[in-house]
């Protein structure tokens, strides 16, 4: 039987199914001489897919490996480990699935990891998105989700009704000063790789129910708190972790987080997406 999921965050989505067992497509992964030759000996489970992420895009086999504490790919047309796509678990930030949004709501079922960068601390995290090979088994990815919850908290593998087409490189929760009404509201913040920083009122909370949007590719650095503490009226529990993110059409946004390494780590990849180039 799967495991129970753990306890859900504020706002967050459906848990990972716990009724269905798991299918391995054994057919395809384990019974393959070939694929056996190129995966780890420790093997236990394997799904094709089609993989997405910065290195471009192709068809391989998910490969689950336990004793040596990782997943990899195999490449589908070379037969072959893909090296620079070995994901040890103690790098998966989390692991989101559902349905690719798309305009008429009809997307296919995907899985996203979201990993830490392997050795540059200063760098923002990679993704990857993953799609079922067999558009025949819409049922892939939810065994791949409970395959996961055995080897991963499960904290870190959240359903979401609609998977947006950009990752999230980067998300929690910070106090926003409203525009309007100047009082700070908690929202839930997500930095995607397009750029984007999205607010919400819940984690949960999918475009459609966004509060608003920032594009960090049009604003200049973010401003630490010694540069911005005396600019607005900050709360006192703000002292020492507030920023500021000034647009080039002149707006200014403010945000204060619920503790300094938060504030610190929001600042350091707020700054190296506004450098980064924009994606297109």
């Amino acid at each position: 039987p799967a495991p129970a999921p753990g306890p859900e965050a504020e706002g967050e989505g459906e848990s990972p199914p716990s009724s269905p067992s798991p299918t391995p497509s054994r057919k395809i992964s384990l019974d393959a001489p070939a694929l056996v030759a190129a995966a780890p000996e420790d093997v236990i489970d394997a799904w094709p897919m089609v993989r997405d992420d910065s290195h471009g895009r192709s068809d391989c086999v998910l490969v689950l490996s336990t004793s040596a504490a990782h997943l990899c790919y195999v490449d589908l047309a070379s037969m072959s480990l893909v090296e620079h796509c070995r994901i040890a678990f103690d790098r998966i930030v989390n692991v989101t699935y559902g349905r690719l949004a798309s305009p008429d709501g009809k997307g296919p079922v995907a899985l996203r990891f979201t990993l830490q960068p392997v050795d540059d601390a200063g760098a923002q995290p990679s993704w990857c998105t993953l799609r079922p090979l067999e558009t025949t088994r819409p049922d892939l990815i939810d065994n791949v989700a409970i395959a996961l919850l055995q080897v991963l908290p499960p904290e870190r593998v959240r359903q979401l009704p609609v998977l947006p087409l950009t990752a999230v490189v980067k998300a929690g929760f910070a106090f926003k000063l409203g525009s309007v009404v100047k009082n700070w509201k908690r929202r839930h913040i997500c930095l995607h790789t397009d750029g984007v920083l999205s607010y919400a009122r819940h984690a949960s909370d999918g475009p459609a129910q966004w509060c608003g949007t920032i594009d960090v590719h049009a604003c200049s650095a973010a401003r630490e708190w010694g540069a911005v503490s005396g600019l607005v009226s900050w709360p006192p529990l703000a002292a020492g972790r507030g920023l500021a993110l000034p647009t080039l059409g002149g707006r200014t946004y403010y945000l204060y987080f619920e503790s300094e390494s938060e504030y610190s780590g929001w600042l350091l990849a707020l700054r190296a997406m506004a450098a980064a180039p924009a994606k297109t």
